[in-house]
């Protein structure tokens, strides 16, 4: 099995083993967070603007597609273990999951009163 790092800076995430494999460019955004599945094959990342983009790793591609966006910054992000939804949470204290085939929310939890910085899931 190949392990991956994800790494963030200057606006841009880096995927590596050894050698960078992908780098992941958002532009005119900064990544403000990131989440990979547990397999390696998605990466999800949240921007200062709002947006959550997926990233597949499957073939080496620059391609991404914007799955949902929020009015201000996305500070926390989590791929849940089945690999259908990511979860996102924002500086406003938004938290909402999203099918991440579709682009649909699938539920908003109630808003919290304070930015959300992690996320996880539980056993």
């Amino acid at each position: 099995m190949k392990h991956a790092a994800l790494v963030l800076f200057a606006g841009c995430a880096l995927v590596t083993a050894r050698e960078p494999d992908f780098v992941l460019k958002s532009e005119g955004e900064w990544i403000t967070s990131m989440t990979g599945d547990p397999a390696g094959e998605t990466v999800a990342t949240g921007s200062d603007k709002g947006q959550v983009r997926v990233w597949s790793l499957k073939k080496v591609s620059d391609q991404s597609r914007e799955v949902i966006r929020f009015p201000g910054p996305v500070t926390a992000l989590r791929i849940e273990p089945g690999k259908k939804q990511v979860i996102s949470g924002t500086w406003s204290g938004r938290l909402v999951s999203v099918d991440l085939a579709t682009g649909k929310v699938v539920r908003k939890y109630e808003e919290h009163g304070e930015t959300i910085t992690s996320l996880d899931f539980s056993p």
